[in-house]
């Protein structure tokens, strides 16, 4: 568990926890882009198995998406526990990332959904590794409870939890916004009229009055 993980360019680290001596598990973000390849390597110090699962979630404050993480290792067992946080904004997408020190099977838990899994290969399953991820939208603020899930095979594991923040809402009643794209035409709509409309910290939107007497604004 001293393994030095080394992700992409572009990803940070969220957090990171390990046993000590047998397990290590890490969870990064990165705002993805139309230039992703649809592999993105992590490196390690040693030679090491490994697996991991990578979800995408869209709506999200890009500026500073994680809201409220903590981490925790568990003691050998089938049930995994993802630990409880305190989120201070409303919509927060709640994600619970989990690692075992065992090639096996997850199952979500209650009302959770489950986004992936993966299971490193090779030799016997004790030598090789699971990840798994599962999500749940929290409406209001306040403590998570802490969030379960289970395996087919006993053994340490460490479980994530990372509460996203989802990007600002602002109303549409009167107005619609538009990407701004610098031109006299006009694209599609963020949402419908009267509906909310997400916007991002730094991005350029267009304004337009719903009447027949619109006209644009920035």
């Amino acid at each position: 568990t001293s393994t030095i993980i080394t992700p992409p360019a572009g990803w940070t680290l969220i957090n990171s926890n390990d046993s000590t001596t047998i397990l290590k598990s890490s969870i990064f973000w990165k705002q993805s882009s139309a230039s992703d390849n649809n592999i993105q390597t992590f490196s390690f110090n040693s030679s090491q198995k490994a697996s991991g699962v990578i979800s995408g979630y869209s709506g999200v404050d890009t500026s500073s998406p994680v809201n409220a993480q903590n981490s925790q290792v568990n003691a050998s067992s089938t049930s995994m526990t993802a630990p409880d946080v305190t989120t201070t904004v409303t919509n927060t997408m709640v994600i619970a990332a989990y690692s075992t020190a065992t090639g096996t099977t997850m199952t979500a838990g209650s009302s959770m959904s489950l986004r992936g899994q993966d299971a490193s290969t090779g030799g016997s399953a004790a030598t090789r590794t699971t990840s798994g991820l599962q999500d749940i939208i929290q409406s209001a603020t306040g403590s998570t409870g802490t969030k379960t899930m289970t395996t087919g095979t006993a053994a340490v594991n460490i479980g994530h939890t990372i509460a996203l923040k989802p990007a600002a809402s602002v109303s549409q009643v009167g107005y619609r916004f538009f990407d701004n794209t610098d031109s006299t035409s006009v694209p599609t709509s963020r949402a419908a009229q009267a509906n909310m409309a997400s916007v991002r910290l730094g991005e350029t939107n267009r304004l337009r009055r719903t009447s027949a007497e619109s006209s644009d604004g920035r």
